[in-house]
């Protein structure tokens, strides 16, 4: 699958600007970007953003934010135009390969919901809300790990402070998956 845009160059840089501010972990992750009549949709935790575009054939497309961010800072014209497909993005003359560049389905992939000021359990619950596929691509499989590792830690330590009042680590684990 191909897809080609054209959006203006100010816009796309503002845009990139705003995520670089918001998460010291945006230069590791990916930006899903929905093809959409007449407007492109940049999803990043905690954000997405609209750019209106010339568009043709609809899709998800997912590319590293580093990369975005390359182009932001090397491309000089008032617009630009993308030619995607798997595993390369072509941007006016300049073609560049990356297997981690992925084109899908409009409608396969559901958006990622995360607040920029996410806490544990926005990133606990993503991991019942999307596929571990999913998370790779996005590379969120990490904080969600990581998180994970944490709640089994606290839940030691508070399941040790608490074993005098009865309370056992399954009843803890019990109330934290009602929560997730």
């Amino acid at each position: 699958m191909e897809s080609t845009f054209t959006f203006s160059t100010s816009e796309f840089k503002k845009m990139i600007s705003e995520v670089r501010k918001l998460s010291k972990r945006s230069t590791k992750v990916n930006i899903q970007i929905s093809v959409q009549p007449d407007r492109l949709e940049f999803q990043f935790i905690g954000m997405s953003r609209f750019i209106t575009a010339e568009t043709s054939n609809y899709c998800d497309v997912v590319i590293p934010f580093q990369l975005l961010d390359n182009i932001a800072k090397a491309e000089k014209t008032a617009q630009m135009t993308w030619v995607v497909k798997d595993g390369e993005i072509g941007v006016g003359k300049v073609v560049v390969k990356n297997e981690a560049i992925q084109v899908q389905s409009l409608f396969v992939n559901p958006p990622i919901q995360l607040a920029m000021n996410q806490d544990s359990l926005s990133l606990l619950r993503l991991r019942h809300t999307h596929t571990e596929a999913k998370l790779i691509e996005l590379k969120l499989l990490e904080y969600v790990e990581q998180e994970e590792a944490k709640l089994e830690v606290n839940m030691k330590a508070a399941a040790k402070i608490l074993r005098a009042y009865g309370i056992t680590i399954q009843m803890l684990r019990a109330l934290v998956a009602k929560n997730i």
